[in-house]
């Protein structure tokens, strides 16, 4: 075989090689980018919208809100609905409140898994139940490999012993801030937590709130009553409006209604751009405050 032979050959196949390794470079960006479009941070729902530690500030405002638990069905209803929109979804958190006031708590982990087997489920909690919780419970977290996220105030908890459940029964347990730090109890002298301000006049603009808020496009979405809200906080601020008899108005561009829509998109789209509720924000005024129990005064948001 001489020269000539062998690099037509070579050519021959690089004909071959390079459209095909070309398609297939494009296949896999193409598949990227409609995976990217297709899919949503984390979703949180409120499973409970009372707590068992009524922390002041909390801008989920369980601090005051009356005793209430989700229906398993209501909750079946929508992420049934969320899963016909897209399969796919990032994180789905169970929260509220304190989710483990929760006697159904199982229930909604197998209903969530059932509807979205390749989601990652976190359980966001203060951690006071943790050790109280039965074998259902830390049998149904491993089975269904949900992630249990203990939120870290200056508060007594049994630590190794939870710890060591959690082990035991292989349930994977995180704090959202290091342990060293939290959970020395003698050498803590105070803990802080984030106080967003509420302008009750709506006299902000909305879309320069929008643009300074951390929570924009995707960070704390919610879904209520078969709604997704790009925020918590406009999600319950009715709590808010009837402790201290105010009128914070939710309109419908304030959210997106999951069965009124044909696609996952839609709801991508509205995430990324501002909404009438952000003129009660102002976070360029957010700033940590010493954690404590609420007393139930508006200063403790306004």
């Amino acid at each position: 075989m001489d020269v000539f032979d062998i690099k037509r050959i070579i050519k021959k196949i690089l004909k071959m090689v390079i459209p095909y390794g070309l398609f297939y470079f494009y296949k896999k960006k193409k598949e990227k980018k409609e995976s990217k479009k297709d899919r949503l941070f984390q979703v949180e729902i409120h499973i409970t919208e009372h707590c068992n530690l009524k922390c002041r500030s909390c801008f989920h405002f369980s601090c005051i809100a009356e005793k209430e638990f989700l229906s398993t069905e209501l909750f079946e209803r929508d992420i049934r609905r969320m899963s016909q929109l897209s399969s796919r979804l990032s994180v789905i958190k169970l929260v509220g409140g304190e989710p483990l006031l929760h006697t159904n708590i199982c229930d909604f982990i197998k209903i969530t898994k059932n509807y979205y087997p390749n989601t990652l489920i976190q359980i966001t909690t203060n951690g006071i139940l943790l050790d109280k919780q039965n074998d259902e419970f830390w049998n149904t977290c491993r089975e269904n490999n949900v992630l249990i996220s203990v939120s870290t105030y200056p508060i007594k908890l049994e630590i190794e012993k939870i710890e060591k459940i959690a082990r035991d029964k292989k349930v994977y347990l995180v704090y959202d801030q290091d342990r060293e730090k939290i959970y020395n109890q003698e050498h803590i002298e105070r803990k802080y937590m984030l106080k967003w301000h509420i302008d009750v006049n709506g006299k902000q603009n909305f879309c320069k709130s929008y643009s300074n808020c951390d929570f924009k496009m995707g960070g704390c979405v919610t879904l209520r009553d078969g709604k997704i809200y790009n925020c918590c906080i406009p999600a319950h601020i009715k709590y808010f409006n009837k402790k201290f008899v105010k009128k914070l108005e939710i309109t419908q561009d304030d959210y997106i209604d999951i069965y009124s829509i044909d696609s996952i998109q839609k709801i991508i789209e509205f995430l990324g751009k501002p909404f009438p509720f952000c003129r009660y924000c102002m976070p360029m005024k957010v700033r940590p405050v010493e954690w404590g129990i609420t007393k139930n005064d508006i200063s403790e948001w306004t």
